[in-house]
């Protein structure tokens, strides 16, 4: 069966391949075919919108979000827009800064992925950007999904618990007591989604 990765903001493919799954279509949607489904962050908004026409065997949904502005201003992401046109690195770095509990991880990761980190696009980053601004899911629908799990990380700045409560009801819940960046160097949580992929 496929798995498809719907993938959080300023990331890509070799970093999930890396860190949770091996085997994986990135970004495409399949039509007419059951598949399994992982989403983080920006990704799950896609996800969402994506599971209303497709049947799905397992849903993954890392830090998911109905609407990012629910608990962020506006103008973070305008900020952040201008911040990518202005210095594309330096804007990347706080962003990642902001998206671990521990500094020191954040150095690690962006000395790991520098050269990918320095390969995104900026057109791009900004649309990601524009997305997350005006996306929203206005009703959750599940209804064409065997099995649903919602992973959060108790320490996330970037989509807090609090942005994320009405997924609490739906399937089963798990909890690192980690930032929004809870993929990282996490054997735990690679060893849980492949638990959930290959039951």
């Amino acid at each position: 069966m496929k798995t498809i990765i719907f993938p959080g903001w300023a990331s890509f493919k070799s970093f999930y391949a890396k860190e949770l799954l091996e085997d994986f279509f990135y970004d495409i949607p399949f039509q007419g075919e059951e598949v399994n489904v992982i989403a983080w962050s920006m990704g799950t908004l896609k996800a969402l919108d994506y599971i209303k026409n497709t049947s799905v065997n397992k849903l993954i949904l890392m830090a998911p979000t109905t609407e990012f502005l629910k608990q962020n201003n506006p103008k973070l992401i305008n900020s952040m827009i201008i911040g990518l046109k202005r210095n594309k690195e330096k804007t990347l770095k706080e962003f990642y800064n902001l998206c671990f509990s521990d500094l020191k991880l954040s150095e690690k990761f962006y000395e790991e992925y520098y050269e990918e980190i320095s390969q995104m696009d900026t057109d791009s980053l900004i649309e990601g950007l524009k997305f997350l601004k005006n996306q929203k899911i206005d009703k959750l629908d599940f209804s064409k999904v065997k099995e649903v799990h919602i992973i959060l990380g108790n320490k996330d700045k970037i989509i807090p618990i609090e942005n994320n409560f009405e997924f609490l009801s739906f399937g089963k819940i798990y909890k690192f007591d980690l930032g929004h960046n809870f993929i990282y160097k996490n054997d735990e949580l690679s060893a849980l989604v492949r638990s959930i992929i290959n039951d």
